[in-house]
């Protein structure tokens, strides 16, 4: 009898430590408005919520079945299969998430507390809260698609970008078809620097460059403008 109490004990303690649940940390947030045409699948402006997390299973990734999204005042809900799930690197964490939480067709998006509930292929689950607060709109119940007034040119002399027309904390460029420029990554410029591409030379007359702004010092509300193809711009007058 001892002998099989202790055959149960152990299929039980097996059993237990193979069904651990998932774990879930560290959501953060971001606001994301497209500018028509700043990628080729983007034909109209749009307004996205995209929300990140460490998200780990001690039975392995493949073992989560989906992440359900819930925002607590309206009890909207998103489910995201885990094969749905973008994965992301930032500040040496491995990030899981997506990036198209929207209401009314992505011209809105709901501020405020949302839970988060990921569930194992076992239905085990674990959750967290996230407050999606913004700089600026923190009572605020929802952010509609807002009108962008960024405009985008660049010097006589092809050395400089210049954004202006709005408020912005930073922005970041990157040159699309040509990686000698800022070894192939995106430069970040605060408010307050010029944004020189090339202070050596002009820019090359046939290159293509990425604009992302940065709305708040959080860096929450992100711009990604339409590329300055430099085949077609007009020279500004700066």
């Amino acid at each position: 009898m001892k002998k099989i109490a202790l055959f149960i004990i152990i299929i039980v303690v097996l059993i237990s430590c193979g069904n651990e649940p998932p774990s879930i940390s560290f959501p953060n947030y971001n606001i994301l408005i497209y500018q028509a045409g700043c990628f080729e699948n983007i034909l109209n402006d749009y307004i996205y919520l995209s929300i990140y997390f460490i998200l780990s299973d001690e039975n392995g990734f493949e073992d989560i079945e989906e992440v359900k999204i819930t925002h607590i005042d309206t009890e909207y809900s998103w489910i995201v299969k885990a094969e749905n799930l973008s994965k992301v690197e930032w500040n040496d964490k491995t990030l899981s998430g997506f990036s198209f939480i929207e209401i009314g067709n992505a011209k809105k998006v709901l501020l405020g507390d949302y839970h988060i509930e990921v569930i194992d292929k076992s239905d085990n689950l674990s959750d967290v809260m996230l407050t999606v607060d913004p700089e600026g709109y923190e009572t605020a119940e929802e952010l509609e698609l807002p009108e962008i007034k960024y405009q985008v040119s660049l010097s006589k002399d092809m050395k400089q970008l210049i954004v202006e027309n709005d408020a912005y904390s930073s922005c970041e460029i990157k040159f699309v078809d040509n990686p000698a420029f800022f070894n192939g990554g995106r430069k970040k410029f605060a408010s307050n620097e010029k944004i020189i591409l090339n202070n050596n030379k002009p820019v090359d007359a046939g290159s293509v460059i990425s604009v992302r702004v940065n709305k708040d010092l959080s860096e929450n509300i992100v711009y990604f403008l339409k590329p300055l193809d430099l085949r077609t711009l007009s020279l500004g007058e700066k």
